[in-house]
């Protein structure tokens, strides 16, 4: 494993080698986990075992994953700054597509809230909820209730 540059062996003196993990990406660097480097999201395993995977279009299982990484830890609507969109490449026209499939299967509320200070235009920007205890049902079920509402859509 050290002839692949998996792991780098460091002589001890007496004792057997240290041995250091090597990133896969930059080998010359030591081995840092993942979660530690990024930001993750969890997706319920429900969203393959319920054919969300098969009934939701490529474009909104993009936006969802957007979604869910821009709501992560939050309990409240999130506005996504246009820098941020910009950012995972996503057209304005794709945005919109993928929003109308969320909205239509009940996985996402968009809201509206007032950006801006005292001194600033006021603008009110589009947020955005994604409902993931949604995913724990079927597609084309009726959803009376969304257990996981954020409070105070709108304020």
């Amino acid at each position: 494993m050290a002839a692949n540059k998996f792991i780098d062996l460091k002589p001890r003196q007496g004792n057997t080698p240290m041995i250091q993990m090597l990133s896969l990406d930059m080998p010359a660097l030591p081995y840092s986990r993942a979660s530690a480097l990024a930001r993750y999201i969890s997706v319920p395993t429900e969203f393959w075992s319920r054919g969300w995977i098969v009934e939701l279009g490529p474009t909104a299982i993009a936006l969802l994953l957007i979604l869910l990484e821009s709501q992560g830890g939050y309990d409240r609507p999130r506005y996504v700054p246009k820098e941020r969109r910009e950012a995972y490449g996503v057209s304005h026209n794709t945005w919109t597509q993928g929003r109308k499939e969320l909205e239509r299967h009940k996985l996402l509320t968009v809201g509206r809230t007032p950006q801006g200070g005292d001194f600033d235009y006021t603008r009110l920007r589009n947020t955005y909820w994604i409902h993931k205890e949604r995913l724990f049902s079927s597609p084309g079920s009726p959803e009376t209730r969304l257990l996981n509402f954020p409070p105070n859509f709108a304020d």
